[in-house]
């Protein structure tokens, strides 16, 4: 299926980041920046919602959908602030949006916002803003009828059935819903690909819910005029060694290990021009042939595309800190 929507996806097949190891990667993909002692780097869906995010509908600017591998330590927003974290949703719904009582729903959460603020007056601490950031934003998720998002149940038949009834799908579902409804940054995680040895077989069983849900974001969002201003990454922290034994992790000699010095990801949508490989391997895979892709060049990409300077900066420790690494460029070739 997703064959069918190759006109609107670019490959970068050169990506070289070389972290091998999932955690260091996990980071170094979801902020741009290698892990630090001295800054907490906010996740790019942080930056994007700090940026591109809207206050005007109640809906967080920032939602993480789904089962990840990847920690909630390395989705946080960082030096930004508690206002750009993201809201965190395991399923493909939420629940418990309605009071069963509104005058009882009102009085206590004037009670909590009176605790909360002589919390703040006396501690004047992060954790105590962060807190009231949280219910903040609950309360206005609740009060917002743009939660509507939320529920599939006012899609048609035939657009449920062509994302599918299982998980990854329902989730692609409910990302295109939450784009419509203005949130700026919609992340679905789909853990579970850390194969080493005998990886054909759970590969080829997951590929098809994967097929079937990423094509049909691609082509609703394309079907809707969505997919000229929403810009849609796929992609890992690392990929697989070509060959049996390559690469880090607990492989030896029976499978492909962790890879980051060649490998895969994917882009589609906020004018990048589909139809089209980025990068030149070696014939046997295993190095970049031609034009290396850095961790700092992919994000310098992911900004421009959604029309943020790359070279800006947020403050962090009381000092400046790029968005992407200095140097970091976006790839011409997409645009």
């Amino acid at each position: 299926m997703l064959a069918r929507s190759m006109e609107h996806l670019a490959v970068l097949r050169t990506m070289s980041t070389g972290i091998n190891e999932h955690r260091g990667g996990q980071y170094l993909m979801h902020t741009g920046h290698r892990a630090s002692v001295a800054v907490d780097y906010p996740t790019v869906g942080s930056i994007v919602a700090s940026e591109n995010g809207r206050t005007d509908n109640g809906l967080p600017s920032f939602v993480s959908i789904g089962q990840s591998r990847v920690p909630p330590k390395f989705l946080r927003s960082g030096s930004l602030g508690p206002e750009y974290a993201p809201m965190m949703v395991s399923g493909s719904s939420i629940s418990n949006l309605r009071s069963p009582s509104q005058t009882r729903t009102d009085e206590r959460i004037a009670l909590l916002q009176s605790v909360q603020a002589d919390e703040a007056a006396r501690f004047r601490a992060e954790s105590v803003r962060a807190h009231q950031t949280s219910y903040r934003k609950a309360v206005e998720l609740m009060r917002t009828p743009a939660t509507k998002a939320f529920d599939d149940d006012e899609e048609p038949k035939e657009i449920r059935e062509r994302y599918g009834d299982r998980g990854f799908g329902e989730q692609c579902l409910l990302a295109r819903r939450l784009v419509e409804a203005g949130v700026a940054f919609v992340e679905v995680g789909w853990g579970g690909w850390d194969h080493h040895g005998g990886a054909a077989g759970p590969v080829k069983q997951r590929s098809p819910d994967l097929d079937r849900g990423f094509s049909a974001l691609v082509e609703d969002l394309d079907d809707r005029g969505l997919l000229d201003t929403t810009l849609v990454v796929w992609m890992g922290e690392f990929g697989r060694g070509p060959k049996p034994g390559l690469g880090g992790g607990n492989n030896g000699k029976s499978g492909s290990g962790h890879f980051a010095k060649c490998w895969t990801t994917v882009l589609a949508g906020a004018g990048v021009k589909g139809g089209q490989v980025v990068g030149k391997t070696t014939p046997d895979r295993v190095d970049v042939a031609d034009r290396p892709i850095s961790a700092g060049d992919f994000f310098a990409t992911v900004c421009h595309a959604l029309d943020i300077d790359y070279t800006g900066t947020y403050e962090a420790a009381g000092r400046p800190v790029p968005f992407t690494d200095t140097g970091s460029e976006p790839l011409a070739e997409l645009f």
